[in-house]
C-alpha cells in the first residue's frame, strides 16, 4: 500500500513540474481530492459501488462472487441479487 502512495505522490509532483506549478509538494487535501476523483471515475466506469454509512462513507469492489452472488451493487437492483 505505501508504494502505491508513493508513487500517486511521485505522480502528482511531476503533473506540478510539467505545468510549472510552484511549489510542487502535494498537500493532503490534494492527495484526499485525487482518490476521491479516482473513486467517482472507478463508480462510474462499475468497477466499486459506492455508499453512505452513519459517519462516513464506504467503498466495495464490484466482482463476481463463485456462488454468482455480485458483491458490491446495489441491494435495490438487480446488480446487487442472488442471480
Amino acid at each position: 500500500m505505501k508504494e502505491t502512495v508513493l508513487q500517486l505522490i511521485q505522480l502528482m509532483e511531476a503533473e506540478k513540474r510539467e505545468k510549472k506549478i510552484i511549489p510542487d509538494h502535494i498537500t493532503g487535501l490534494e492527495i484526499s481530492q485525487a482518490i476521491k476523483t479516482s473513486l467517482r471515475q472507478l463508480v462510474d466506469e462499475g468497477s466499486i459501488h459506492a455508499g453512505n454509512t452513519m459517519n462516513d462513507y464506504y467503498v466495495r469492489s464490484i466482482s463476481e462472487q463463485p456462488t454468482g452472488q455480485v458483491v458490491g451493487g446495489d441491494p435495490n437492483t438487480e446488480s446487487g441479487t442472488n442471480r
